[in-house]
């Protein structure tokens, strides 16, 4: 239900849902733990997206971390969607809050854990490829952008000492 809400951008009765959602696992006595730690974890990532589309980016991180904290909790063999989609929610808190490295970095990672999981296809890994690409894309323009900055800065003193010492 949560997630229609969000599809629909009704971002804060999708909050709502997700919170709801939440506590009734807390108050679960359910014996397929996994089940619930997977779902738990998924309501996290899910809540985090949420709060990135209000800007709300050191809450999202603070979901995704509590996601991740969660997942460690899951056995090796289990299924590895679920950290692949928290792991590109994280690496797009990275982007939106101009750590592009870390970005890059982070969906490097889900490129790598795409190519292990079978649910992913390969039109699946272009996608991330290219979400990558348009990173590295943003992150050497605004190393360059940086660079050419910091040149003219040096460059400048040196023209104007020249103008007045006649060279």
């Amino acid at each position: 239900m949560a997630c229609c809400y969000f599809e629909l951008g009704k971002y804060d009765k999708a909050m709502q849902t997700f919170q709801r959602a939440l506590e009734l696992f807390h108050n679960s006595k359910s014996s397929a733990w996994i089940s619930t730690i997977v779902d738990q974890a998924s309501i996290m990532n899910n809540m985090a997206y949420t709060l990135i589309k209000h800007k709300q980016f050191e809450d999202a991180s603070d979901l995704v971390d509590a996601s991740f904290e969660l997942q460690q909790f899951l056995p090796e063999t289990s299924d590895k969607t679920l950290t692949i989609s928290t792991l590109s929610t994280m690496a797009y808190i990275y982007y939106r809050t101009k750590k592009y490295r870390l970005s890059l970095d982070t969906y490097s990672a889900c490129v790598q854990l795409q190519v292990d999981n079978t649910m992913y296809t390969e039109s699946d890994h272009v996608e991330v490829l290219k979400k990558i690409a348009g990173k590295i894309y943003s992150y050497l323009w605004h190393d360059a952008l940086s660079i050419h900055t910091s040149k003219l800065t040096y460059r400048q003193p040196a023209r104007y000492l020249q103008k007045d010492q006649g060279l």
